[in-house]
């Protein structure tokens, strides 16, 4: 194993940015990764592993918390080491009459 060094897939906070969502009672639903275990790459290498980031602009409500909304790839030398879900942070219900009519009474009550 002198030959291999432990990497951890990782992607930074910026790149999970929220996902707008349509039809819910949130405009966005905040994004995270799912647990990543290390891997094991060539002595030197790790610096040469790329990432690739596919997360939708949008998704449809409902969303439960969880749910995989995209996926984070890592490669070295055109070869997959790992696929990790990017996933729902918090669950949004889909709106209907009754949350609207919440929304819209706490707006007046605001007042």
């Amino acid at each position: 194993f002198s030959a291999f060094e432990s990497f951890t897939p990782e992607v930074p906070k910026e790149e999970l940015a929220p996902v707008t969502i349509k039809g819910g009672i949130a405009e966005t639903v905040p994004l995270t990764l799912s647990s990543s275990e290390s891997i094991l790459v060539a002595k030197g290498r790790s610096a040469d592993v790329s990432r690739t980031v596919e997360v939708p602009t949008e998704a449809e409500a409902p969303v439960e918390k969880g749910a995989q909304l995209g996926q984070a790839i890592f490669s070295l030398d055109g070869q997959v080491l790992a696929k990790l879900p990017i996933l729902a942070g918090e669950a949004v219900p889909r709106m209907n009459f009754s949350w609207a009519f919440m929304i819209l009474l706490k707006s007046f009550l605001s007042i």
